[in-house]
């Protein structure tokens, strides 16, 4: 496996300059990937810095530690979900933060390996898990959700307007046939839709597989709190967002609100507002980097820094 089987880090110069404030400080690569904000990281801090990288991909676990083995003094890397990263942060002897970056995207290994089911381009299982150890596929979310939990699904993840007419035709379909594959459940939405949009809603539906798959508004909400317990005061927060339900989370959580989960007007208030914004308006890739990397053109960037 080579870096080029994992995305290029998208907006790495924009993000790493708003995370880092003390050269010797500790900071935490929630999404490690293949590492290309890590490194980054390690190129700008001192010899007494740390970062700590997590991944709920074993593969990538397993890559980023052969392409940092050079740095174990300075770099600790552990496979599990972001959510954890509390306990992470204890068990690596680390009692505060001084930042942390979470690149939410999927990595291009993920997507164009057909085994992992990510892309309605690829055919391959309807599987869609981050962490290969994970019981629910997205087949199983396909064939046992009912049809009322899927059009809620796809609306709500998906932002899709016709969620409970590819609910209703899947339910149909399912009572009849299994939808075994990717181009299986893509063919069908294909026989439904017409037109340009068609692959618009090809992406919000698998979208809204893979959020429920592998539980991600949770767990990036829970990731932020516990951000917040393990973050020094004045460390920074960075994420990158590629949708808009991850970025409007992010956004609210920075001013002290927080999004339900599968219903968009109802919002759970915070103790108090405990960031502030070091930008006034999200920041996205500039035209440069999308040419260089198409994949980047989704992303957004939102940087705060701990204030209480």
């Amino acid at each position: 496996m080579s870096i080029h089987d994992y995305h290029e880090a998208v907006l790495l110069n924009e993000a790493v300059s708003f995370l880092i404030t003390d050269p010797s400080g500790v900071y935490v690569d929630g999404t490690i990937g293949g590492g290309g904000h890590s490194e980054k990281i390690l190129e700008k801090i001192s010899k007494k810095g740390i970062v700590i990288g997590i991944d709920r991909d074993r593969e990538a676990v397993a890559y980023s530690k052969d392409r940092f083995k050079k740095d174990v003094s300075q770099i600790q890397i552990y496979q599990g979900a972001f959510e954890a990263l509390d306990q992470i942060v204890q068990n690596a002897g680390i009692e505060k933060i001084n930042g942390l970056l979470l690149d939410l995207g999927i990595s291009s290994h993920q997507i164009d390996e057909p085994s992992r089911g990510f892309s309605y381009l690829k055919e391959g299982p309807l599987d869609m898990r981050m962490d290969l150890q994970g019981k629910m596929t997205a087949y199983d979310v396909v064939h046992t959700y009912s049809e009322a939990s899927l059009a809620d699904l796809f609306f709500y993840y998906g932002e899709e307007r016709r969620a409970r007419q590819i609910a209703r035709k899947i339910v149909i379909w399912r009572d009849k046939e299994r939808l075994d594959s990717t181009t299986d459940l893509a063919n069908l939405i294909r026989g439904m839709s017409s037109g340009r949009f068609v692959n618009k809603t090809l992406s919000r539906i698998f979208q809204a597989l893979r959020i429920e798959v592998n539980n991600e508004l949770s767990q990036l909400k829970t990731a932020l709190k516990k951000g917040d317990d393990v973050l020094k005061l004045g460390g920074r927060v960075v994420v990158i967002a590629y949708h808009s339900l991850e970025d409007r989370l992010v956004k609210r959580f920075f001013r002290g609100e927080f999004l339900s989960f599968l219903r968009q007007d109802m919002i759970e208030p915070v103790e108090s507002r405990r960031f502030r914004a070091l930008h006034k308006k999200v920041i996205r890739p500039s035209t440069d980097e999308i040419a260089r990397n198409p994949r980047a053109r989704s992303a957004r960037l939102r940087a705060a820094e701990k204030i209480r």
